[in-house]
């Protein structure tokens, strides 16, 4: 008996400590998220929300070429002028290659999500990441695109917010959203989108 209780006081010893070292996003990344997400699934409207599914942790860096899993830093460098431009025409004073820095450092491990409150239903990226791409759309009937998303790299003040969210589908396709957010008054807002579509 006494072997037994030290065996599941090792089992939960390791649980608990395995779920410590995975990083958990804080409120507020959750907050500047479920905006980003609710403005995505607003920018997509021919998408319905059931037909979406959200990846449960963030997608990292990456610079290989795929699309899904990892951001392709092309994939922002393709959109950096726009993004650019669209950032020098606000009259906030965002910083985006600050805000660029802060998203490519946060982002270099994944982040377990969480609830984030959003339309869209969250699926396991582990359970996603063992279907072969072709394959998708047979394991999970009925759903157009997986969204993955970054954890939010914040500006130094911590009122501006830089978030990636991809999707891609079952087979060579995908589409990203740049989203910068402010925090006003009323909370989290999204002055600035920049999408891209394969």
């Amino acid at each position: 008996m006494r072997l037994l209780c030290s065996f599941f006081i090792v089992i939960a010893s390791a649980v608990v400590s395995a779920q410590a070292t995975t990083p958990v996003l804080s409120d507020t990344d959750r907050e500047v998220l479920r905006v980003a997400l609710n403005h995505v699934v607003g920018l997509h409207r021919n998408l319905p929300a059931d037909s979406l599914r959200l990846l449960d942790s963030t997608s990292v860096m990456c610079s290989e070429p795929r699309v899904r899993h990892c951001v392709d830093r092309r994939h922002l460098d393709d959109m950096n002028s726009s993004i650019a431009k669209e950032v020098r025409e606000s009259s906030d004073g965002i910083n985006y290659s600050d805000l660029r820095a802060a998203l490519e450092s946060r982002n270099v491990r994944s982040w377990r999500l969480g609830d984030l409150s959003t339309p869209v239903t969250g699926v396991s990226e582990a359970d996603v990441r063992r279907v072969p791409i072709g394959q998708l759309d047979k394991e999970y009937p009925g759903i157009s695109y997986f969204l993955g998303v970054t954890a939010p790299g914040y500006s130094s003040d911590g009122r501006s917010a830089l978030v990636y969210v991809q999707g891609f589908c079952s087979f060579d396709c995908g589409w990203g959203d740049i989203i910068v957010l402010e925090h006003k008054a009323g909370g989290w807002v999204v002055p600035i989108a920049i999408s891209w579509v394969r």
